[in-house]
């Protein structure tokens, strides 16, 4: 057992620091009653009391109102609704970022991203902004899932076994022999131990398993101390059952372990009991005293240092009799350092440090207002339940008071029956019989009052969705911008822990001396070719330079967003990568702008449509890159096409003569005389009796059918430069 701070001193130090949070884990406990109302508060601090004779009357309605659940869940979800991002920023020695640096930070985001996720970072976002909005603070808690991260310990042989040779050619023991518990052994080789760990991560990877845990917990739940580095130590108290201490637990074997020291198939025996004086022994069920009791809840503390961690279990709701289960060191290191895995983040900081004082949250006016306005609320109720339950008294006429008996005590009517209600009976009364009520004016006033005050600490209605669909973008916008600076510096806090808790991370992986194997977290799948494919990363290349964020706008937020930026982009007053970057909240704004680029030569190319406010044909138009770049692919592909199919070639050459055709007429003929205006005029070129002549429209523009012209023999062309021969006649149709 490794030798540290002991047990006495951890349990006192965490009854102190809970003896001065008393009143903070009190109040936290009032605000949980106040949101999932439960009883484990007074009903005098939620508003609720009724005070005697009239707290047992069934009429009387301990009303308590359900705004502070509206106002935690809308806090916590815009908290949680945005999963932070962990941005990868690549360091080098020089002005430029090379391709190695970039694949790294890229393949490290990827890591980071699938840790989050394995890790069911999401449900542990929700957990933590419900706490902080709440209690105003939350805790993170982050551990290996086990301390070898899933990889096969070192094997040992014995040197007297008969196989020890052929393992040794084998290559797989080392060449050196050793001694343990008076034997000689060889152990496994380095190469071989490596390749099994390798090997067993890539398939831990496949399976999906865990490499870390990560946990959220309220702040009645965790006890700290800090100084100026952060938390110096922590613990988190939580119950537990019974059936956790049995035997074959792994909390009754790891006491087994190390308090006995005895093996794992030993250490299944034992379990947990609790002594005649609620002392936690530990011991064998068969022939334990018939006192010791099994059965209830007890309470386990789990104390963090920088150093070590040490798990104790105590008995139900105490911290005085409590017994050391495991201790050990946790290695948790940030950038070197080492650190506590508990890691606080607070909705708001305050400006002084004591406890109870040091965290706030929005939510302070409505749990102020809410448990007035219960008790006013519960007080009409019960006013409301006594004028419902006709009590009578006598005005006298004289005014002299109320009626008194013989013994002076005034006359109360309960159980007889009253004058007059008897046909038979004659009663003469001196006075008017009244009804009793109790007059609720003033408290109507007061809760109106109180009422219109909550209203005004609720979160503002444009958070909720409610922007007003007749108001303008810009201005509901505004409303938007304003009411999300309230949540500006608990989402930077949600960023800071992220950010710590990926730290601690890397510097667990960086301990390891084989590749780290994992999936790409998922997300969008835009066809089944985009699958999850298993990447190795070196943890020699991680890095402590990242940076987290999280945006905070909601789906009417993007809407009007949306709508603002398309107004700006539409009259050129931000660049599209702006319009990505700002308002468009994409990922990767280059990228988007570089889809954007393609996509508008796609629909040039494919579909003939052309950006907007371009017309084709219009004189003195500029052209467009897109539409030039639309061009050289319009080209190129039918350059591929003519090299790889002659009949495309020849139908094209056969519409290229066409169109080349039909704008020799069109620039011809005079306006009005076109092909769509009913024929060409005889006598124009290329037009016979109304019938057009495509061979003289292609001797017009330059096309020359093969031989035309040319004297029929050879004799005729070379004329006088035939060898011997006499000036011949020129032939026709030769100048």
């Amino acid at each position: 057992m490794n030798a540290g701070m002991p047990v006495g001193r951890i349990l006192a130090m965490i009854r102190e620091r809970r003896r001065l949070t008393a009143d903070v884990d009190y109040r936290v406990r009032v605000r949980r009653a106040l949101v999932q109302r439960y009883g484990d508060v007074k009903p005098s601090d939620l508003g609720t009391n009724i005070v005697a004779p009239y707290e047992s009357t069934q009429l009387a309605l301990r009303t308590m109102m359900g705004e502070p659940a509206k106002a935690v869940q809308h806090y916590a979800n815009r908290l949680s609704a945005n999963q932070p991002q962990i941005i990868v920023s690549p360091v080098t020695v020089t002005d430029e970022i090379t391709a190695t640096a970039d694949r790294h930070a890229g393949a490290q985001e990827k890591l980071d991203a699938q840790l989050w996720d394995e890790n069911r970072g999401a449900a542990m976002l929700q957990q933590l902004a419900w706490t902080m909005s709440m209690d105003g603070v939350g805790y993170i808690v982050t551990m290996p899932a086990d301390a070898t991260f899933g990889a096969p310990e070192r094997e040992y042989f014995d040197a007297t076994d008969a196989d020890i040779e052929r393992l040794k050619r084998e290559g797989k023991l080392s060449p050196m022999v050793k001694e343990r518990e008076g034997r000689l052994i060889y152990a496994e080789h380095g190469d071989v131990w490596a390749d099994r760990r390798k090997g067993a991560r890539k398939q831990a990877a496949i399976d999906g398993r865990r490499l870390f845990t990560l946990r959220a917990y309220p702040r009645d739940m965790v006890a700290c101390d800090r100084d100026i580095d952060g938390l110096r130590w922590g613990a988190t108290i939580e119950s537990i059952l019974g059936s956790d201490t049995d035997t074959g637990s792994d909390l009754a074997m790891s006491w087994a372990r190390t308090q006995r020291g005895v093996s794992d198939a030993d250490a299944a025996k034992y379990r947990l009991f609790r002594d005649e004086k609620g002392r936690i022994v530990g011991g064998i069920p068969e022939g334990a005293p018939s006192s010791w009791s099994t059965s209830g809840s007890w309470t386990l503390i789990n104390w963090y240092s920088r150093i070590e961690h040490v798990v104790i279990v105590c008995g139900d709701g105490s911290l005085e009799s409590g017994v050391e289960v495991y201790r050990g060191r946790h290695n948790c290191t940030v950038q070197g350092q080492p650190e506590c895995p508990i890691e606080e983040v607070p909705f708001y900081r305050t400006d002084v440090v004591v406890p109870g004082q040091d965290f706030s949250t929005p939510l302070e006016q409505v749990f102020a207002y809410v448990p007035i306005i219960n008790q006013l609320v519960t007080l009409r109720s019960n006013a409301a339940g006594i004028n419902l339950i006709p009590r009578w008294v006598i005005e006298s006429k004289d005014g002299s008071g109320v009626i008194r008996g013989d013994d002076g005590e005034p006359l109360m009517y309960d159980s007889e029956a009253a004058p007059g209600l008897d046909p038979k009976d004659a009663a003469v009364v001196a006075g008017t019989i009244r009804q009793l009520t109790v007059e609720t004016a003033d408290t109507d006033e007061l809760l109106a009052l109180y009422l219109e005050s909550l209203a005004k600490a609720m979160p503002a209605p444009v958070t909720e969705g409610i922007a007003g669909a007749s108001a303008p973008a810009y201005q509901v916008r505004q409303l938007i911008q304003q009411s999300q600076e309230n949540l500006r510096q608990p989402s930077d806090n949600i960023c800071y822990g992220v950010k710590r808790v990926a730290q601690r991370w890397h510097g667990w992986l960086s301990q390891l001396d084989t590749p780290i194997y994992f999936l790409s977290a998922p997300g969008h799948r835009p066809d089944r070719r985009a699958v999850r494919g298993l990447i190795e990363f070196d943890p020699q290349w991680l890095s402590d330079a990242i940076y987290v964020k999280q945006e905070l706008d909601t789906a009417s937020d993007r809407t009007i967003q949306l709508q603002v930026g398309a107004e700006l982009l539409a009259q050129n007053l931000i660049t599209p990568r702006e319009y990505y970057e700002v308002y468009a909240g994409a990922q990767d704004a280059r990228e988007a702008e570089l889809q954007r680029d393609i996509q508008i030569v796609k629909n040039i190319v494919m579909y003939g449509i052309y950006p907007p406010g371009y017309v084709p044909g219009a004189p003195n138009a500029p052209m467009p890159v897109a539409i030039q770049i639309a061009d050289g692919v319009r080209g190129d592909v039918q350059q591929m096409l003519i090299e790889e199919s002659s009949a495309y070639a020849v139908n094209a050459a056969q519409q290229m003569l066409a169109q080349a055709s039909q704008q020799a007429m069109a620039q011809q003929m005079p306006m009005g005389m076109g092909p769509e205006a009913g024929g060409m005029p005889p006598g124009m070129p290329g037009a016979v009796g109304g019938e057009m002549i495509p061979g003289n429209v292609a001797t017009q523009q330059g096309v020359r059918q093969p031989g035309m012209g040319a004297a029929p023999t050879i004799d005729q062309q070379l004329g006088a430069a035939v060898p011997g021969g006499m000036m011949a006649a020129p032939s026709p149709g030769m100048g």
